[in-house]
């Protein structure tokens, strides 16, 4: 099959609104009428870490891949019941489906977040609108993955509060910025306190991560902002995690805590 589909909302640990896919085949049942019905939709994600959860759960679970020359990384996707209520009238109504749609383009705002290998923003009657050049642009990791077309300069546009909360930055706060790696030391004033801010992506999949960087990893203190995180995820299991990092100790031989709310 190979379709390319995007998820429409949170399924499972990893797999979020918005993560894409490659549908692999269709699984169905058959009815006592020897009818079928459309139990699973099995997709393989990009990333092999995204849907490993669920591919694991449905392992133990019997759900085994039903297809000859099965991908190993394919995920069972599964009907879901949503019940919202619609505005004004005040009616709840209830809805099954297979929480995925046809993705051969996206728009820049659904693109939030991902970072891609290529890229292909196409401007063509496209409203322009604050911040979206911005974020197409910045999904890749250099410009040799960035392809535009039908684009005009009309398309760069920065709302007026923005433009002026930049100007005061620049009079008042004058920040030098340097290029540094993972193990680059940034910190010249061991006796005070170091204070840091990350918002990360698939926190779940990502703690030993938190190694890898030196400067990050001898915080004092560090807020870290996860919207993904969904209450199937067991957050005290997360903060136990953040602490077991061989450089949970700082410079001082002093326990650092990390937490998460």
């Amino acid at each position: 099959m190979y379709q390319p589909i995007h998820i429409l909302t949170y399924i499972y640990l990893g797999i979020v609104n918005g993560a894409r896919a490659f549908v692999e085949g269709f699984e169905y049942e058959t009815r006592k009428d020897k009818t079928k019905k459309l139990v699973r939709i099995w997709v393989v994600f990009p990333d092999a870490s995204t849907g490993s959860l669920l591919r694991e759960d449905s392992k133990r679970e019997g759900k085994n891949n039903p297809f000859p020359n099965q991908n190993p990384l394919a995920v069972p996707i599964s009907q879901i019941k949503v019940i919202f209520e619609i505005p004004k009238i005040k009616i709840k109504v209830s809805r099954t489906q297979f929480p995925m749609v046809l993705c051969f383009c996206m728009t820049s705002y659904k693109s939030q977040g991902q970072t891609l290998q290529s890229v292909i923003l196409d401007f063509q009657q496209a409203t322009a609108k604050h911040g979206h050049f911005y974020v197409g642009a910045t999904r890749v990791r250099n410009t040799q993955g960035l392809f535009v077309r039908n684009f005009s300069v009309a398309q760069i546009q920065c709302r007026e509060d923005v433009k002026k909360q930049l100007q005061i930055l620049q009079k008042n706060k004058q920040y030098q910025f340097s290029k540094t790696y993972l193990k680059t030391q940034i910190w010249e004033n061991k006796r005070e306190y170091k204070i840091g801010y990350l918002n990360i992506n698939g926190l779940h999949h990502n703690l030993n991560n938190f190694d890898m960087d030196s400067n990050l990893s001898n915080l004092d203190f560090i807020c870290i902002a996860e919207t993904k995180l969904g209450p199937q995820i067991d957050t005290e299991e997360i903060n136990n995690e953040l602490g077991k990092g061989s450089n949970t100790m700082n410079e001082n031989n002093a326990p650092k805590y990390f937490k998460i709310a």
